[in-house]
């Protein structure tokens, strides 16, 4: 679980610490269970000392024992703070929560992409109090420390829970595949890391991910079993049936295990504020108090932000209490579905069902309303179909599985046969929940995409909400209800004629790490973008992930043209994203086949929707409004012989007002020879470096041709001495023009107005 952040001022605190990424040995204690998936191990490490040094490991094991003294003899540094580290494949087996561990790993602080709009994780870390972030090389690099004599009951209680979460999590992952396997971590232990990623994909499209996380249906759930187990089993004494009240008594064995079970689930914000309100509602019991709900909502609040201040900022806690604020206020509704008056006649059966499925619907509908502009923030994703599908999925996945999981847990310690079979019973819910969001994703417009909304749309959209609870008793209420409706149409209309009708053209270099992506928006509106791809994992997509959230934080919802210059993956995998959500009107390539199959799959889908498919010839004009020009400027990708692809790339002029930017994709000496014979005029005020800067481009007699006043290296930060070579930066100094790395500037802007060229950085903007 997270924690309140330490003071960073404390020089041996890990964020001073690490003022570079570097090699270092650190000891510490294992926090949490390892996280696995696919592709990596994730460890959370609590540190308390670390070597900077290449100090073999294996001579390092024995002496980490008493670290009294700031520095040791052996030149360690007694360190605090946490970091995560990761590495491919499984970590050794032996490894359990609360283990003193001796790791080496390349260490650094976090870094974000430097693009507006993007995921920012060293804030997301930060309210975590993880410091710092690292990178294992090998198992080998990890060396388990035998702790002097027994460990201190502190450290057994506090660690016990993680070690049980483990073990819940590990015979999960040995006894079923990783479908029913990863579902079941998420919705017992909150450990969504081995379910698969077409499995969440249609969890995150169906508006039920929620689903996967611990909530209080799981607290209740767990509450509800319990008291009942322990009520039928207080009444089967008679002398405690005398002498006590039987389900206060239940109501207190409940207690202990639900705060055993919160631990057990990583006690995340979710899970403390499901914890707080089941707990509230069993003392009110206990203690013959009413149960209110805003009570219970403001006890919830006030306890997470006294333990945890920073997760009032994070997604999690807002769409947690919206979500139940919203509850809170429609309770009447649902309990008039939900209740029956006592002089009726008795209802028949079919029409308390349909009551019961009424209600259900109306909980779903007033959660997904609650938290509507909230999931549109954080997520820009919304699906309409989200309380249809919750309704379907909730009874298999969080009734039927889990209840059956909760049971089987205690199962998996001391009769793990009865707990598999338990667990293959429950697997049917799974295999259910899976079956039905599969299927109401392949719906059209199961998801719909949307422009990131401002603070000041939120708000209205709230004060509209509540407005309308009061909206026949008051009528202050309707007109502020009509001043909202009014502000949420104004605002975004205000912002879109606003952007079509600009003086000004802006060029943006992305930050997207090893790859290219420029976004070229001009005065009217319309905008280009050339090229767009960088690193990929099946978690992660440049497009999805920096460049729809850049233009959506932009109020940009369609684009005109798309020009690829080659199919290297670094400079299209981000690219069917933008095809499937911002409908462009004709992608330009330098070939339909490519290099590979997935660019021919991406071309194929960009025919599949209607898009023109367009190959440039020399000097073609892609696009001309007044005196802005794009023209592809040479043939490289159509001369025979040409060679690899990266000297097929198209060669791209963008040419704002008097200003000429070129882009050069990935082309090498040859095709920069090639580029000096056939065109005659190849001067530009800012270049794209070729290659990202790498030692097989930017030869001088190019350099000298082009002339750049300004200079944007495209590259990622894991390799700074390949991209860009330090050669090929000296050249470019020598010629006086100034460069930009979007590595260490993030987004890189020029803007033309007026005749001039305005330029700002992401990192000038923070």
């Amino acid at each position: 679980g997270s924690r309140p952040m330490v003071s960073l001022e404390n020089p041996y605190h890990l964020h001073n610490l690490l003022t570079e990424r570097q090699e270092v040995t650190l000891h510490g204690v294992l926090v949490t269970s390892p996280s696995i998936d696919r592709e990596k191990t994730r460890l959370l490490l609590e540190v308390n000392a670390l070597l900077f040094s290449d100090t073999d490991l294996n001579d390092q094991v024995p002496i980490i024992k008493n670290l009294d003294d700031k520095i040791t003899p052996h030149g360690f540094i007694k360190s605090f703070g946490r970091i995560q580290l990761a590495m491919k494949g499984s970590p050794p087996g032996y490894l359990t929560p609360g283990d003193q561990l001796l790791i080496r790993a390349t260490a650094s602080l976090p870094t974000r992409y430097g693009t507006p709009g993007t995921f920012d994780y060293p804030a997301f870390l930060e309210k975590k109090s993880i410091s710092a972030t690292g990178w294992i090389r090998s198992p080998t690099h990890i060396a388990k420390v035998a702790p002097d004599g027994p460990l201190p009951l502190f450290h057994r209680l506090r660690y016990g829970p993680e070690k049980i979460r483990y073990g819940i999590n590990q015979f999960l992952k040995e006894k079923f595949p990783n479908k029913t396997g990863g579902m079941y971590s998420a919705i017992l232990t909150g450990d969504r890391s081995s379910v698969p990623i077409d499995l969440l994909e249609n969890f995150k499209s169906t508006g039920t991910m929620h689903l996967l996380a611990i909530s209080g249906l799981h607290m209740g759930l767990l509450a509800i079993c319990i008291t009942f187990c322990c009520n039928w089993c207080i009444k089967r004494s008679q002398w405690l049936l005398l002498n006590t009240q039987a389900w206060k008594l239940a109501v207190l064995f409940t207690l202990p295990v639900l705060i055993f079970y919160a631990f057990i689930a990583g006690f995340q914000v979710p899970v403390v504020r499901s914890l707080i309100m089941t707990s509230v509602f069993l003392l009110s019991v206990l203690f013959d108090r009413q149960w209110h709900i805003p009570t219970n909502i403001a006890i919830a609040v006030f306890i997470i932000l006294l333990m945890y201040p920073l997760s009032l900022f994070t997604a999690s806690f807002q769409l947690s209490f919206a979500a139940v604020a919203g509850l809170a206020a429609f309770m009447p509704q649902i309990k008039s579905l939900l209740l029956f008056q006592r002089k009726q006649p008795a209802e028949h059966i079919r029409s308390r069902v349909w009551r019961w499925i009424a209600a259900c619907l109306l909980v779903s509908c007033v959660a997904t309303i609650a938290t509507f502009p909230l999931t549109i923030f954080y997520f820009h994703r919304f699906s309409p179909l989200s309380p249809i599908s919750t309704l379907l999925v909730e009874p298999l996945l969080c009734i039927w599985s889990l209840l059956i999981g909760l049971i089987s847990c205690p199962f998996i310690f001391f009769s793990p046969e009865i707990a598999e079979f338990l667990l293959h019973i429950g697997s049917v819910g799974i295999y259910g929940a899976d079956a039905v969001t599969s299927a109401l994703a392949r719906l059209p417009f199961s998801t719909i995409w949307l422009s990131t909304p401002t603070l000041f749309e939120i708000v209205l959209y709230y004060v509209l909400l509540a407005s309308l609870l009061y909206l026949t008793r008051s009528t202050f209420a309707k007109t502020t209800a009509l001043f909202c409706i009014i502000g949420l149409i104004a605002v975004p209309a205000y912002a879109k004629t606003t952007f079509s009708r600009r003086e000004f053209d802006t060029v943006n270099f992305l930050d997207v790490g090893q790859g290219n992506c420029t976004v070229v928006e001009l005065a009217n509106g319309e905008i280009t973008i050339i090229d767009g791809g960088g690193t990929k994992s099946d978690k992660f997509n440049v497009g999805e992930m920096i460049i729809a959230p850049y233009l959506w934080k932009k109020r940009i919802n369609k684009i005109q043209s798309i020009i690829v210059s080659h199919s290297d993956t670094d400079h299209y995998n981000g690219i069917d994203f933008i095809l499937k959500n911002f409908n462009p009107d004709i992608l330009w390539v330098n070939s339909k086949e490519g290099d590979g199959k997935d660019f021919s799959d991406l071309v194929e889908h960009a025919e599949e929707l209607n898009v023109k498919i367009r190959i440039p010839e020399a000097g073609e004009t892609l696009l001309q409004h007044g005196e802005t020009r794009i023209k592809n400027l040479a043939d490289l990708h159509i001369v025979p012989g040409s060679g690899k692809d990266n000297n097929k790339s198209l060669v791209i002029n963008v040419s704002l007002n008097s200003f000429n930017f070129m882009l050069t994709g990935d082309i090498e000496k040859p095709a920069e020879e090639q580029l000096i014979n056939q065109v005659q005029d190849l001067h530009a005020d800012v270049l794209l470096a070729p290659h990202h800067g790498s030692a097989t481009s930017s030869s001088n007699a190019f350099l000298q041709a082009v002339a750049p006043e300004y200079t944007v290296i495209s590259a990622g930060r894991h390799r700074p001495h390949t991209f860009p070579s330090p050669k090929i930066l000296k050249r470019y100094q020598q010629i006086g023009s100034k460069i930009f790395n979007t590595a260490q500037d993030g987004t890189v802007t020029f803007l033309v107005k007026d005749g001039e060229l305005n330029i700002s950085t992401f990192n000038s903007w923070k």
